[in-house]
């Protein structure tokens, strides 16, 4: 049996593109993981916390926020230091997501 990474993917990162999702570019739009299995994503209105099964370049993970809604997707981390992955609601929208560092 293999013990879990308890050593991942760690940071917080701007997000700056979410295609079918407007940005609210006035407000903070981020994702924060604490290599651990835990993180927090917001955009808009939105403000979730992140349950996440991690490795030292990537993060799967099921999010829950207010008022019942929640939802999962994934980020890996680029050469660059960026994120690349998806964000869905459960039975709702979804989208591909990019975020820098900072």
């Amino acid at each position: 049996m293999s013990r879990p990474n308890t050593e991942g993917l760690k940071g917080k990162w701007r997000i700056v593109e979410m295609p079918g999702f407007a940005l609210d570019v006035t407000a903070p739009a981020y994702i924060a993981l604490d290599g651990r299995g835990g993180g927090e994503i917001v955009f808009n209105a939105l403000t979730a916390t992140l349950d996440c099964t991690i490795a030292t370049d990537a993060a799967d993970f099921d999010w829950h926020g207010s008022d019942e809604v929640r939802g999962d997707g994934f980020v890996e981390l680029q050469l660059d230091g960026s994120l690349e992955g998806e964000f869905a609601y459960d039975n709702g929208d979804d989208s591909t997501l990019k975020a820098r560092p900072g």
